[in-house]
């Protein structure tokens, strides 16, 4: 599977801007394809947040563990990159997702998007 996205500093102006990056896959999403909360991102079903270098995953169970990307900084220009993602091979995994993330500044601590919906949500995607 591969995750595609764009950074674009035409509404939030983070370029430059040293960020934590965080990426879930969440199942059964209660919001897919729009910005969301970060409470509606944790309402769906089972949220799996990636591990630094997303070398890892872990069921979140109430505690964030370190960001998947650390201390990155885009160009001062529009930003395209696609990522491939392996699924485990489970029947547990089988269901409805999108992928999520959050990025937080590293100089405030607070999330790029000050909207109240800072979490990038994915189209839906299923695995079977």
């Amino acid at each position: 599977m591969a995750l595609s996205y764009s950074c674009d500093f035409s509404r939030w102006n983070y370029e430059r801007i040293p960020v934590d990056i965080y990426l879930a896959a969440i199942k059964s999403p209660v919001v897919s394809d729009d910005p969301s909360s970060v409470k509606d991102a944790l309402s769906g079903g089972a949220v799996y947040l990636y591990g630094p270098g997303m070398k890892s995953i872990y069921r979140y169970k109430g505690r964030v563990g370190q960001p998947t990307y650390s201390n990155i900084a885009f160009p001062p220009v529009a930003t395209t990159r696609v990522i491939n993602i392996t699924t485990p091979g489970s029947s547990s995994v089988i269901g409805d997702y999108v992928f999520a993330t959050a990025f937080i500044r590293r100089d405030t601590r607070g999330f790029v998007r000050d909207d109240g919906k800072p979490v990038e949500n994915s189209n839906l995607f299923t695995i079977r």
